[in-house]
């Protein structure tokens, strides 16, 4: 049906998104350039709309507005939320409205929201936020917060004001006092249908989100305890007891052992590509040594491995994609689906903070969307995130050959099935997006497994200044463009155009229209 409708109506639908503003309240020119380069038809933020936990102003003693806001780069190291002397603001809610305040009545973002949703959104008194109309603008504004608009650095479902801050979050975009992603006892993922044939989910990985796992930062948090430094606090919190053991005891333990597979809860807690995954909250029987569906309320978040997502969005998430015939499916993640699996930093294994921390919940993820695609003839669906302070374009295919198929448990799919695309567009200023002179560091830049597309500046894929993303949906050509515009003068760096019809057939790959690379 939609193929029918888009041709005969040319669809031509432009969704623009980005992530990471800038750590301070600063002029923000890229909002301008963003109106100036294209006319979206809507906007989607996939995380860090604001840094609510930062300081108002750089800490440096030299800056200029430093004295006035002295009071908001003071904490100290004891606390597990508040990190001196970046992130003191940490889950402090009249912190955090000074800050919105500031961002959502400085020129730049009004002049942003004016276009979207007009003059009379941004108006004394009124606003997106606080009643305004955000999503419901003729020219959308849609978002999820990702950890800073959270309140809290790499922050969980351990933070005590969270409901304070989702509303906060949701005023700022213009959500509806009755849209269901209000109130106390749920998050505030949700979707939409942006055009005829194109749907967006919008995934709440913070509110459910469990505590780092228990093996990722032992060793380092030891040495942060003895020498006191800045995440003493934090560390303290981990090893006595505040992580997530669930990886080690259930998915990573258990589940490995010979003769699991017989457990009559196995594909509860084990088999990440069973229907019944993570629908049911089970631990182990320290009589039987087997699994157990006895669990107690402190439990509840108990499934046997550590997660973002929790049941209720696992469940929900897993049956609209599934029963959606839409033949684009976008998928907005704040964290980092795919990053750099097997890669490990100074402080343990993966970021701290993205899928590949969870590995268990993420393996399910990246399975869904393949099935997802393959029930969808075979076309791709594509993630959008930030969080990295870069922009790339990644796929992802099913198959054993793949270097990444044993860490995202991929390798049992056919290779002809269909693969996942991943936009990153993060950074959109220059106290975010701070350019490096290679892609070999910092680390993490490198792409170990051949997931990146091979182009934009200095030839390794990545675009490291301020930019934004966009997907240009074209139903006559049939085609979908991702493509990365830095954000001084809006030119496009990277590009890949995807046949909408087969998402493994790639029709072009701009590589770096700016030179260069």
């Amino acid at each position: 049906m939609w193929a029918r409708l888009a041709r005969e109506q040319s669809l031509h639908y432009t969704l623009s998104y980005s992530s990471c503003t800038s750590y301070y309240l600063e002029p923000l020119p890229i909002f301008r350039t963003i109106l100036e380069t294209t006319q979206p038809d809507a906007w989607i933020w996939s995380g860090d709309m604001v840094y609510l936990d930062d300081p108002i102003t750089d800490c440096d003693p030299l800056s200029p507005s430093w004295l006035d806001h002295f009071d908001t780069c003071q904490c100290d190291n004891s606390d597990y939320i508040k990190i001196p002397d970046h992130s003191c603001g940490s889950g402090e809610p009249e912190h955090a409205e000074r800050i919105w305040d500031g961002f959502l009545n400085s020129e730049d973002y009004r002049t942003f929201v004016d276009y979207f949703c007009g003059p009379e959104s941004t108006s004394p008194g009124g606003g997106v936020r606080g009643g305004g109309r955000g999503e419901e603008c003729e020219k959308g504004i849609y978002g999820i917060y990702d950890d800073h608009d959270y309140g809290w650095n790499d922050g969980n479902r351990r933070m005590e004001e969270r409901v304070r801050f989702k509303e906060m979050y949701l005023d700022a975009i213009g959500v509806p006092q009755t849209s269901s992603r209000r109130g106390h006892h749920n998050g505030a993922e949700t979707w939409y249908e942006l055009a005829e044939g194109v749907e967006v989910w919008i995934l709440d990985e913070r509110w459910n989100r469990d505590p780092l796992p228990c093996g990722l930062r032992e060793s380092w948090c030891e040495e942060e305890i003895e020498k006191e430094g800045s995440k003493m606090g934090w560390c303290k919190d981990y090893v006595e007891g505040n992580c997530c053991e669930h990886d080690e005891r259930i998915y990573f333990g258990y589940c490995r052992e010979v003769g699991a597979e017989e457990d009559e809860l196995y594909d509860y807690a084990c088999d990440h590509r069973s229907v019944k995954f993570g629908t049911k909250a089970v631990r182990i029987d320290e009589v039987t040594g087997k699994l157990t569906d006895q669990v107690d309320h402190e439990d509840v978040y108990g499934y046997g491995f550590c997660g973002m997502l929790g049941q209720t969005q696992r469940e929900w998430f897993r049956r609209t994609l599934l029963e959606s015939k839409a033949e684009l499916k976008i998928v907005i993640s704040g964290s980092v689906l795919f990053s750099n699996p097997g890669w490990a930093g100074s402080r343990g294994p993966c970021s701290g903070d993205d899928w590949d921390c969870y590995n268990a919940e993420q393996r399910w993820l990246v399975n869904l969307l393949m099935e997802s695609g393959d029930e969808n003839e075979g076309r791709s669906p594509i993630v959008v995130t930030g969080d990295y302070h870069f922009s790339d374009i990644r796929k992802v295919c099913p198959g054993q050959n793949e270097a990444y198929a044993d860490a995202y448990g991929t390798g049992g799919r056919p290779s002809s099935g269909a693969c996942v695309y991943q936009h990153m567009a993060s950074g959109m200023s220059h106290t975010t997006a701070v350019p490096h002179q290679s892609c070999e560091f910092p680390p993490y830049l490198k792409d170990r497994t051949g997931m990146r597309e091979r182009a934009g500046q200095n030839g390794c894929g990545i675009v490291q200044g301020p930019n934004w993303g966009e997907m240009i949906v074209d139903g006559k050509e049939r085609t979908v463009e991702i493509r990365t515009r830095e954000g001084g003068e809006g030119g496009i760096v990277i590009s890949t155009t995807i046949d909408l019809d087969d998402g493994m057939k790639v029709k072009e790959s701009i590589k770096n229209t700016l030179g260069g690379g």
